[in-house]
């Protein structure tokens, strides 16, 4: 059993934390700290789910055609 990443699975990785870094900014970070739920105050969910849009990585199950990235 190899439990080692792929070259492909490291890439996706990398790609993440470099989204991430871009993108996660200290304000988000902060917003995220000050609630105890799942939710935040409205505007900054859909600061973060605009991000997360024009990445494309919203809806990950949902087909590419669809606006999703068709992920398993």
């Amino acid at each position: 059993m190899n439990l080692n990443f792929s070259q492909e699975e490291i890439a996706f990785q990398n790609e993440v934390k470099e989204f991430l870094d871009k993108e996660l900014t200290p304000e988000l970070v902060n917003a995220a700290k000050r609630t105890s739920a799942v939710f935040t105050e409205k505007e900054v969910a859909m600061e973060w789910q605009a991000k997360l849009a024009k990445k494309g990585w919203l809806v990950p199950s949902w087909p590419e055609e669809y606006g999703g990235t068709d992920w398993n």
